[in-house]
Order: structure tokens, then sequence, then C-alpha cells
């Protein structure tokens, strides 16, 4: 207890963004839901914004969800892998020609960092 026994006091799972979005460590460690921290996001607060709605912690009107421009789940993470996939691909696609110059001129390569498009 703290301010004069009239104010509980305890430590607050933790849930940020990553924690509650992608790693869903309340579900993991079975704790109630508190408060989500909106970490940094691309697209800056429509993208904080859009995460708070994916998880229907956003109060919008039932017809934003049942409206007839609404894109499935399935149908969004089929685009989101493509997308992931492709680009990974022009990835090794700019890769592969620098390694074969590598065998041919016995030289060696330094590899480059890839760039992942999705936060999973």
């Amino acid at each position: 207890m703290g301010y004069n026994d009239t104010l509980a006091v305890g430590v607050l799972p933790m849930a940020s963004g990553h924690t509650f979005y992608v790693q869903r460590l309340y579900e993991v460690q079975r704790v109630p839901l508190y408060a989500v921290h909106c970490t940094f996001q691309y697209g800056a607060n429509r993208g904080k914004r859009n995460r708070l709605r994916e998880a229907q912690l956003l109060a919008d009107p039932p017809e934003y969800w049942t409206g007839a421009r609404l894109l499935h789940q399935h149908a969004w993470m089929e685009l989101h892998r493509r997308y992931h996939f492709r680009g990974l691909d022009m990835q090794l696609e700019a890769f592969w020609p620098t390694l074969r110059v590598a065998a041919v001129t016995n030289r060696s390569v330094i590899i480059p960092k890839l760039a992942c498009c999705c936060d999973k």
C-alpha cells in the first residue's frame, strides 16, 4: 500500500507494443491485460491506430468491421507474405552476381545485412 494506505501499489506485467502485438506475452504468461503502450510503429500515429484497431482495442462503429470495403485478415496476410518474400528475393537477386564475381576472382564477400519487411 502507498500514500497513507489509501493507494494500492504493484508492478504491472510488461505490455509494450512488441510484447503485446508480436510476442503476445500476456497470453503466454496468462496475466490480465491492463494497458498497451504503443511504442514506435512504422506509419507513425496511423500505424499505431491501425495496430490498436486490429487488436480491437480502438472503439470503431460496427460498420467499420462489416462494411463492403473490408479486407479480411487472410487476404491481408497473403498480401503481406508476398510482399515480404518478394523483398527478400530482390535482395538475394542483387547478391548472387556479387557472389559469382567473388568466386571467379578468388575474393571474399562481405555479406550485406538483409532487410526484413515484417516484425515477426
